[in-house]
This record gives C-alpha cells, structure tokens and sequence, in this order.
C-alpha cells in the first residue's frame, strides 16, 4: 500500500481472514483488525470458517508463499470466488555447514529434528548427498512437526514422525517437545 500511495482506509470494506494467531497478531501490529482465524491453523481450517458461505463473485486475495499447497485457492475458486494469489515470501535453503551437522547426527548429539513447514522438510532432505543419506543419519533423532502436514511430509519422505504440535504454531511445536521429554512422560 505505501507503494500505491495509500494506507490502511483503501481496505475499509475487505474482510481480513489469518491462517493463524501469529498472522492476526502482525497484522493487528498494522491496526488491522482479523475478522475470522480457524480453529485448525491450515487451509482446511480456513475453508471450515468460510462454511457454505455465498462466495460466487467474492474477490479473494491470498499472499503466501511461492511454493504452497493450492488447496485454499483451488477451493475457493470451485465455490465461485475470484481468487489472486500473490507471492509475498520465497522459502529458500540457507547456507549451512552441512559436515558439522552430519557429524553431529553421525554421533547421536542432535535429540530433535523439528520441522515448521513441509518446505523445510524438503530443505532439510535436499542439503544431504542424498535422501538415503538423510533418513539414515536422522533415524537416532526424534523428529518434531509442527501440524499434520508437515509430518505427512517427513513420513512421505521416510522420516518416523514422534511429535506433532497440537496447533500449528511453533510455541504449540516447542510445547509438545517439551512435553515428550517431561520426566512424566518419558518414552520406552
């Protein structure tokens, strides 16, 4: 909107919608104020609060990331929405000192592999030489997810999946860490 020369009045008559609480809470950062944020933090979640709502004619912009599940647009557009989806992030590898990380799988120092996105899933698998070589070092590590999703992912990849975050947030991810490692719980 700065680009355009216009602020937060040019959307006076849109309804806002975030996937989750961290979404509603930037946005509210910007006074913009979230008019629904599903119970479930994905995109079924969100096609869940728009029900069996009228969307035919309905302008729906979605800014996400480059690569995405195309759920949420695709079934908005099946129920009559005009859809855009606008790219606002790209997920990218980071460089990484790939051999310090083997070695430390290699020798068991690494309890947790947490994962927060199916693309960092597939990061993680693409920075070794191969998948084989992936699975094999990380079998000693408990892998963490941050929703079903993304474990889907790590298990479709051949990853065994040990915690998944009750709501797809990361503070919801690193309670359920905490949890699994709690004395009272402790795993045999």
């Amino acid at each position: 909107m700065d680009a355009a020369g216009r602020d937060a009045r040019a959307l006076a008559a849109a309804r806002l919608c975030a996937i989750g609480p961290r979404t509603a809470e930037a946005l509210a950062t910007a006074h913009l104020k979230v008019d629904r944020v599903p119970a479930h933090y994905q995109a079924e979640g969100l096609l869940e609060v728009f029900g069996q709502e009228d969307l035919i004619g309905t302008r729906i912009l979605i800014p996400r990331a480059e690569v995405a599940r195309d759920l949420l647009p695709d079934e908005l557009r099946a129920r009559g929405a005009d859809v855009v989806v606008a790219i606002a992030y790209r997920t990218v590898r980071p460089e990484a000192d790939i051999a310090a990380l083997t070695e430390a799988l290699r020798q068991g120092r690494v309890e947790v592999v947490a994962f927060t996105s199916s693309s960092t899933v597939k990061n993680y698998l693409a920075s070794f030489a191969s998948l084989e070589e992936a699975r094999t070092l990380t079998q000693k590590a408990v892998i963490a997810c941050i929703g079903p999703i993304t474990a889907q992912t790590a298990e479709d990849a051949g990853l065994k999946v040990a915690i998944v975050a009750k709501a797809n947030t990361v503070p919801a991810l690193a309670d359920a860490i905490a949890e699994y490692f709690a004395p009272s719980s402790c795993k045999v």
